[in-house]
């Protein structure tokens, strides 16, 4: 019963004498699967629930962990215990493998198979088409396999209901999307979030100018975008955001777009041709978005389940390194579009959290911290210099800011390390004068410019921050300019937070024989960095610093390094020698 045709409903009428036939029975399973099935893609979604975790065993093969999910019809896909495959007898891979690209998708969908073949019995003549041996069960089962081809859908089935994408695919292996809302409040604040993916060896480099239609950033229609990848830790995948206005006019679409005339894009310094065309939309609603959000899902969700899409359960993006007529499997990251279920009792647990972290309203006497008498500093008996970083944020506001917007920067990298520093703010005035803290107290003699309460929000894991100003109040200015200071001691150890990770620079590697590369060992969460390299026999050598030498010999090598202080934390990486 691979049924994919949920309606109409319809069920057995029993009466006594009636004759039941097989159909009659496969009738009465199919009504009970498809209504299950019907509610199951209306109230959960199409997605994993739980597990489908997948890993990779050695160069070749991969293990699927248990678990469940739904597909675009409602049906259950189980995985009831650890899925052991080699990579090249899964489905697609021949096919997929000889497009050479960088990577394979890994999916997962329904399926079914006979089971139990069974003799019949029946003195009837045997019906045309049927078989004098039969199967006496159906087992519910799922088929793997592999695409180079990504959903038409990249959004998660959640975020479709407010968000709305447009994707780029300029040059091969960079992929940009500008994401934006679908639905923001009239004259209120949105979100432009761009998306940058770049699954090559090259570095990225990329800068264009955003036309806005009924958005405005600064009080003006276009927001000038840059990226350069050598400026962030190198992990594929980027995210931008841009804060703009909103016009105040219901009812229209508000717009992104680029600009062609002004596009510039760079593999490793070299200009590329790209052309970047496409607007991505947002209804400017005059009620509160969520409402919009939940009309627009009452609205369409029937229409998306009659539509039937099939879309595939994408598990993972497998990366591989091809040599010849072999490959290995260099890296596997899991769920590349996000494809969960938000389930119920995640959505409970998420609740009750954040209920638990609410701060106390108040505080034991005997936690209390005892604070120096007024107008006296205590100083530590041994001094210690402080290591200081400081700069200037501008954060654009719509027009008419009101009294008590909110508006945000985006991360700023303070440039000290991670761990904790304390971040100072500012507020710049017209006159040039510089006010830290609540402007209220100097309401007598207040100065024109902006009123605001500024607030920091400290990554230490990232070393970075946010700014967040909320108007004391209403201004006609477009922009807030807002000197931060960040301060930490020299002497404070680096803070270990999180899994301490190891990784090497760049993750693969194309040399020719005999050719020097230097590599980098890039540590996190570990104060100390020193690492230790090594080469498996005959595949080159490399020294102290991490310069590799290739061999004589093409072949694919690994080049491995260790950390010192911590030797349970190590990383690899294949190198590709050709002649």
């Amino acid at each position: 019963m691979k049924n994919t045709k949920l309606f109409p409903f319809e069920r057995n009428n029993y009466y006594y004498g009636k004759l039941l036939s097989a159909e009659d029975f496969e009738l009465e399973q199919r009504y009970g699967n498809d209504k299950r099935r019907m509610l199951s893609r209306l109230l959960d979604g199409c997605g994993v629930v739980a597990g489908l975790s997948v890993v990779d065993i050695d160069e070749q093969t991969i293990s699927i962990e248990a678990g469940v999910a739904l597909d675009a019809y409602g049906r259950e896909i189980v995985v009831d215990k650890p899925f052991v495959q080699r990579l090249s007898d899964i489905d697609g891979f021949v096919s997929e493998s000889r497009k050479g690209g960088r990577y394979v998708y890994l999916c997962i969908e329904y399926d079914e198979e006979e089971a139990d073949r069974v003799f019949n019995i029946t003195d009837e003549p045997v019906p045309k088409n049927s078989a004098e041996y039969s199967h006496g069960h159906i087992r519910e089962n799922f088929h793997l396999y592999l695409t180079a081809q990504e959903p038409v859908r990249q959004l998660p089935a959640a975020a479709r209901l407010y968000e709305q994408e447009h994707t780029f695919q300029p040059v091969e292996d960079v992929t940009i999307r500008h994401i934006v809302p679908r639905f923001v409040q009239a004259g209120k604040t949105a979100r432009i979030h761009i998306r940058i993916e770049n699954l090559g060896r090259r570095n990225l480099s990329f800068s264009y100018d955003l036309i806005l239609n009924h958005f405005a950033s600064g009080g003006q229609p276009r927001i000038h975008v840059t990226f350069d990848e050598m400026l962030f830790e190198r992990t594929g995948v980027y995210d931008l955001y841009f804060p703009v206005g909103v016009s105040d006019t219901e009812g229209e679409s508000a717009g992104v777009s680029v600009d062609p005339e002004t596009v510039k894009l760079s593999l490793s310094g070299q200009l590329q041709e790209a052309v970047l065309n496409g607007e991505v939309n947002s209804q400017i609603v005059r009620e509160d978005v969520a409402q919009a959000v939940a009309d627009y899902h009452y609205r369409t969700a029937m229409e998306e389940l009659f539509a039937k899409s099939g879309e595939a359960i994408y598990l993972a993006r497998i990366f591989l390194v091809r040599a010849a007529d072999t490959f290995l499997i260099e890296r596997i990251t899991g769920m590349p579009f996000g494809q969960y279920i938000y389930s119920g009792v995640l959505a409970d647990a998420s609740t009750r959290l954040l209920r638990e972290m609410e701060p106390a309203e108040s505080y034991a006497p005997e936690k209390a911290v005892q604070k120096p008498e007024p107008g006296r500093v205590s100083v530590s008996a041994k001094e210690e210099s402080l290591l200081v970083a400081q700069g200037v944020c501008e954060i654009a506001l719509t027009s008419p800011a009101r009294r008590g917007d909110r508006f945000f920067s985006g991360d700023i990298l303070h440039g000290l390390g991670i761990g904790d520093v304390t971040i100072t703010l500012g507020m710049e005035k017209i006159s040039g004068h510089i006010v830290y803290g609540s402007s209220e107290v100097y309401e007598q003699t207040r100065e024109e410019g902006i009123d605001a309460e500024l607030a920091a929000d400290l990554s230490p894991e990232n070393g970075s921050f946010t700014i967040g100003l909320r108007l004391i109040t209403e201004t006609s200015e477009r922009v807030a300019r807002i000197h931060w200071m960040a301060v930490r001691s020299s002497a404070q150890k680096e803070e270990e937070i999180g899994e301490r990770k190891l990784f090497i620079k760049p993750n693969v590697l194309e040399l020719s024989v005999r050719e020097a590369y230097t590599l980098e060992a890039v540590c996190q969460n570990m104060a100390e960095k020193a690492v230790r390299w090594s080469v498996q026999e005959h595949g080159g050598t490399v020294d102290e610093h991490g310069l590799y030498t290739a061999p004589g010999v093409p072949g694919v090598y690994e080049v491995m390094a260790q950390s010192v202080a911590f030797p349970d934390v190590r990383a690899s990486i294949y190198v590709l020698v050709r002649e």
